[in-house]
């Protein structure tokens, strides 16, 4: 079976895999956009008050940026990786 992106119906932290049983999946096609043109989500509470605090302009967001703030977030959150690990 295959499915397409809509019938995913990927929405945050679920998806219809969380509530289909009996099914694993085997394999995944990523199409990534190779043009110029993009955009960035930033409604997160988290990255709008980031931006705010360091006077970052929205409309000057690249994908780059908004990764290296998410990291920063991340990092001021979460004990280092490097130290404790995860499972």
């Amino acid at each position: 079976m295959s499915l397409s992106l809509s019938e995913c119906a990927f929405s945050y932290r679920d998806s219809v895999f969380k509530h289909m049983d009996n099914f694993f999946i085997t394999s995944v096609t990523f199409v990534f956009d190779t043009s110029d043109s993009y955009s960035v989500s930033i409604e997160y509470g988290d990255i709008q008050s980031y931006i705010a605090a360091n006077t970052i302009l929205p409309e000057k967001l690249t994908p780059q940026m908004l990764y290296d703030i998410v990291v920063a977030i991340r990092t001021a959150k979460m004990p280092s990786r490097d130290e404790f690990g995860t499972a």
